[in-house]
């Protein structure tokens, strides 16, 4: 661990000795302090606010449930939780196949789960959703890449909303676009 530190100490020395980089260097220091910076603010605030600094605070398995949602986690589920006791085995055969349903349904797991085992559920989130990609990597990789391919074609410039503008309202995964009228009925024309 000191020899690693140290090699990293005299690659940053090394570095420094060339002027020439010394500029990307500095703009580098300055966007790292503008992270660090951030983080410390949010954790400022979210112990002022809560009495506990964190960074990602008291939040659903977001990561959880879109694995899930996906299949992997659930085709995960559905082989190991006889080997494996974590708390979303309890719940393997009601399991939504929308995210939204997982967190926010009013019989989904999360709204229906105890205080206890919610924090159970978070606590098992990171190691479920990594076994799940050990046992099925390429068919979760796909699925997460569809899914960033589709909010990218959502949204991407060019696409009939960001040719209404303001106009326009987006339905879901429907597609469908509602275009509004420039003003309501019955406004008075604006001087701009």
């Amino acid at each position: 661990m000191l020899a690693a530190g140290l090699c990293v100490l005299l690659a940053l020395l090394l570095l420094l000795r060339h002027r020439s980089l010394h500029p990307r260097l500095r703009a580098v220091g300055e966007v790292a302090m503008i992270i660090v910076l951030a983080a410390a603010a949010h954790m400022a605030l979210h112990g002022y606010l809560y009495g506990e600094p964190s960074l990602n605070g008291d939040r659903p398995p977001f990561l959880m449930a879109r694995v899930i949602a996906d299949g992997p986690g659930a085709w995960y589920l559905q082989q190991h939780c006889g080997l494996v006791k974590l708390a979303i085995c309890d719940y393997v055969q009601d399991l939504p196949n929308d995210p939204d349903d997982f967190i926010w349904g009013e019989n989904g797991v999360w709204q229906s789960a105890s205080e206890d085992t919610q924090k159970r559920l978070l606590q098992e989130e990171v190691p479920f959703v990594l076994a799940t990609l050990r046992a099925y990597p390429r068919a979760q990789l796909s699925k997460s890449a569809a899914n960033f391919l589709g909010t990218v074609n959502h949204v991407r410039p060019g696409s009939r909303r960001q040719r209404l503008g303001n106009r326009a309202i987006r339905h879901g995964d429907a597609g469908r676009t509602l275009a509004l009228p420039a003003k309501p009925p019955g406004a008075k024309q604006s001087a701009f």
